[in-house]
């Protein structure tokens, strides 16, 4: 049977591969554990599990032993057991070390950091975010440049080859490798630098997408819609500069063209909107929203027709997109307001007609809703005139209605819909 212990042995102190001295022999042997041992190989024991602690516990596993065997005996055995441990252990360590090469490998194939970021080097100038100096290229890595002048590059000086942070001829910092990805950390303070040496930090350009992306983000939920632009602008930009690299997919740029269209709709760009989602479906064409984005920048344009078949579009891709069916449904009511009054008041009994059956039968909100939607673009076509009442909330009234109705909704509408809200049932 095999024998586990729990809790932490005694500090043996035993050379994985040489015989042990007569002392470490007579401390094992006095553990209570190998004790035990001894009592179970006695009593037909063959196979038993042990945990020798150093640091952490350390399994020893099928160690066979011949019953009645000596101490000796048991000795030898469990010696050829650590000494089978070791060798397990190094043969993983140097599995995980190749892992680990290979990985690296892998990094450095795929890298073509867009900048790199330095921090805590003696001598501050040196410090500072290192961006590529053009398309400059040097014994095959390229050269970045911080604000200061300072240059990281590859060099080959000497007979040997390395990393070199300096201005020219001037080194301050280095490290020799082969590499063509600068290293994190282990830099040499060289002539003209100050300890300590700096730490080294790489972007990649997926890393300077994503982290414009995110500004930008948080810039149009903000409400800053130029900055928005911007941002994505400048996610953009780094994206082109780094065409083909590592993360950068056609899903991502199309997402980021789709947001500044977005951005550009709330600035009321357009022209400008209509571009980047046509950029957008170029390179995702089922990107449904850039379809939306752009059937709004057609209507804005007064191109009616173009901004329908943007959505039918929208539909052949997604067909139960309910986002498009609104938008639809909008443009529908905006074409019978651009028809004429009277178009505009018979949509609109129809509207407020079916509105009123809704909340008799106590229907869903959002079934209410849906239809409470529609109206704004109605009503905003009929002319107001002031009034005196102290009832009508902005004292605003229309100048004509089909019923008393559309009266009622001007003041639902600017209560927030808060006299719908108990005659309405749960979704």
């Amino acid at each position: 049977p095999a024998l586990v212990r729990k809790s932490r042995a005694p500090h043996v102190s035993m050379p994985a591969a040489a015989e042990p001295s007569p002392a470490e022999v007579e401390r094992l042997m006095s553990d209570p554990r190998v004790r035990e041992l001894q009592y179970k190989l006695a009593h037909g024991g063959e196979k038993f599990k042990l945990e020798v602690t150093n640091e952490k516990p350390q399994e020893v596993r099928n160690i066979v032993v011949p019953e009645g065997a000596s101490e000796e005996e048991q000795m030898a055995a469990l010696q050829r057991a650590m000494e089978e441990e070791a060798r397990n252990k190094q043969r993983e360590a140097d599995e995980e070390a190749r892992r680990a090469a290979a990985a690296k490998a892998e990094r450095i194939a795929q890298s073509d950091p867009w900048c790199y970021v330095l921090s805590g080097a003696g001598t501050a100038a040196a410090n500072g975010t290192y961006m590529r100096d053009g398309t400059a290229v040097k014994n095959g890595a390229r050269v970045y440049v911080n604000e200061r002048g300072f240059l990281l590059s590859h060099e080959v000086v000497g007979g040997g080859e390395g990393w070199i942070v300096g201005v020219a001829p001037k080194a301050y910092y280095g490290f020799q490798t082969t590499d063509k990805l600068a290293p994190e950390e282990g830099w040499a303070v060289q002539e003209h630098g100050s300890s300590p040496a700096p730490r080294v930090a790489h972007v990649e350009p997926l890393m300077a997408v994503e982290a414009a992306k995110r500004e930008g983000n948080a810039a149009f939920k903000k409400g800053d819609h130029a900055a928005a632009v911007q941002r994505y602008g400048e996610a953009l930009e780094t994206a082109a500069a780094c065409s083909g690299a590592h993360g950068l997919s056609d899903e991502l740029l199309a997402v980021l063209h789709g947001n500044r269209a977005e951005a550009r709709l709330q600035l009321g760009e357009h022209a400008e909107a209509e571009g980047d989602a046509d950029a957008a479906l170029e390179l995702d064409p089922c990107f449904v929203k850039a379809y939306v984005r752009r059937a709004k920048a057609l209507h804005a344009q007064e191109r009616w027709g173009a901004a329908e078949a943007a959505l039918r579009d929208a539909l052949e891709v997604s067909p139960g997109a309910r986002e498009v069916f609104a938008q639809q449904e909008e443009y529908r009511v905006a074409a019978l307001a651009r028809s004429g009054k009277e178009a505009v008041l018979s949509e609109l009994s129809g509207l407020l007609g079916r509105l009123s059956a809704l909340v008799r039968r106590k229907g869903t909100a959002s079934e209410v809703t849906s239809l409470l939607r529609q109206l704004p673009s109605l009503l905003a076509s009929l002319k107001t005139k002031p009034t005196d009442d102290p009832a009508v909330p902005g004292g605003l009234i229309y100048e004509s209605a089909p019923n008393h109705d559309a009266q009622v909704y001007v003041r639902l509408a600017t209560n927030g819909f808060a006299l719908l809200a108990p005659l309405l049932r749960p979704m």
